[in-house]
């Protein structure tokens, strides 16, 4: 998932991703990981790639932990 947020997609592609995150997110109750997914399918484009990357690498953290 991270090595598609780094490929610099198109619109549609990004929507997409965004789109699954948001769902997942959803799934695991994670309010955080939700809000960042809509921002990353939003206006906020490419910007928002750096913030959601790094929430999906603390829970992926987090879940190796333990």
């Amino acid at each position: 998932m991270l090595n598609l947020l780094d490929g610099g997609h198109d619109a549609p592609v990004q929507a997409y991703i965004a789109q699954f995150l948001e769902g997942v997110a959803q799934s695991a109750g994670d309010s955080a990981l939700a809000a960042a997914a809509r921002r990353l399918g939003g206006t906020a484009g490419t910007d928002a790639v750096a913030p959601i990357v790094g929430l999906i690498e603390k829970r992926l953290q987090n879940r190796l932990a333990i």
